[in-house]
C-alpha cells in the first residue's frame, strides 16, 4: 500500500479549518514552533508600521522587508520562467536589495540624497542592514522619514524601465521624493484655527408690511414644474397659492413666472 501524508484529525484525512481550530484548542502545545536561533528581523518588520509617512508607503515597506516584492529573482522562485537580469543595469540577478540599494541608478539617488553614504556602512549587500541603517542609524535623524519616499520612487523608476522602457534621471527621482515628503510633512502640521469675527445678524421680525415668499421645482426632463407662493400681512390671515404648470425653458424662467403670478 502506498504511503501518503494525511490529516489524522478528520475521517477522510483531509485538513479543514474547523479541525485545525479544534486541535489548537485541545492541544495548544502540540505544534509548538521550534526555538529560533540567529538574527531576528521582526523588530524591523514591526518598526515599518511606525514610520511617519503615508499609509501606502508603510504597506510598501512591509513586503519590501518580508521579501514579497515582485523582482525577477522572486518571480523565478515562484516558478515563473523568464529573464532574471536587471532591466536597469543588466546584472544577472535582480534581487530586492539590488533594485533598491545596489543598482547604479539607485546608488546615485542615495548619493544625491541627504542620507550620508559610505561603502562600508550604507548601502551594502544586505537588505536588512540597509533598512536598519535607514530606520535608526541616520544622523542627524530625519523626522520626515524621507527614505520611505525615496524607496517608493526608486521602485516606480524601476517599473518605468521594465514596462515602458523609460529611464528616469536619478535627480528627478530624488526631487519627486523630497517634494512629496515635504508636502506631506507640512500637511500634518495642525495650524491654529483662524478667529472668525462675530457677525451680528439683524432680525427683521419687527418690520411691518407685506411679505411674500415664492418657491418652485424644475427638472430638465420633466414636462411640468411646480410653483407656489405665500403672502403675509399684519392683521390678516396669510394667502397662498400652488399649481402645476407646463415646464418652461430654465429654472430662471420658472422663478420669474412664480414671481409674476404672486404679484398678480
Amino acid at each position: 500500500m502506498e504511503n501518503r501524508n494525511g490529516w489524522h484529525f478528520t475521517n477522510n484525512g483531509k485538513y479543514t479549518v474547523q479541525s485545525g481550530y479544534q486541535v489548537e484548542r485541545i492541544y495548544p502545545d502540540k505544534e509548538k514552533p521550534p526555538e529560533f536561533y540567529g538574527s531576528n528581523v521582526d523588530i524591523l518588520k514591526a518598526f515599518c508600521w511606525k514610520v511617519k509617512c503615508h499609509p501606502k508607503l508603510r504597506h510598501f515597506l512591509w513586503p519590501l522587508l518580508t521579501g514579497c516584492i515582485a523582482v525577477t529573482k522572486n518571480l523565478k522562485s515562484r516558478g515563473i520562467q523568464g529573464d532574471t537580469s536587471c532591466a536597469w543595469c543588466g546584472d544577472p540577478e535582480e534581487s530586492i536589495n539590488h533594485v533598491f540599494f545596489e543598482c547604479p541608478p539607485a546608488r546615485q539617488v542615495w548619493a544625491l540624497s541627504k542620507i550620508p553614504s559610505n561603502p562600508n556602512f550604507f548601502p551594502i549587500g544586505s537588505l536588512f542592514a540597509n533598512m536598519d541603517h535607514l530606520f535608526w542609524r541616520v544622523s542627524p535623524k530625519m523626522e520626515d522619514y524621507q527614505f520611505a519616499r525615496i524607496l517608493w520612487y526608486i521602485w516606480k523608476g524601476r517599473n518605468n524601465k521594465v514596462f515602458s522602457n523609460l529611464d528616469i534621471d536619478p535627480r528627478e527621482t530624488l526631487n519627486l521624493a523630497e517634494l512629496e515628503s515635504t508636502l506631506w510633512a507640512e500637511a500634518q502640521v495642525i495650524n491654529n484655527p483662524r478667529l472668525v469675527p462675530e457677525v451680528r445678524i439683524r432680525s427683521n421680525s419687527g418690520t411691518t408690511g407685506r411679505w411674500c415668499f415664492i418657491d418652485g421645482s424644475w427638472k430638465d426632463k420633466d414636462l411640468f414644474s411646480g410653483q407656489g407662493w405665500f403672502s403675509t400681512l399684519p392683521g390678516f390671515e396669510g394667502l397662498l397659492g400652488a399649481r402645476n404648470v407646463r415646464a418652461c425653458l430654465s429654472p430662471l424662467h420658472a422663478e420669474m413666472e412664480e414671481l409674476i403670478w404672486a404679484m398678480e
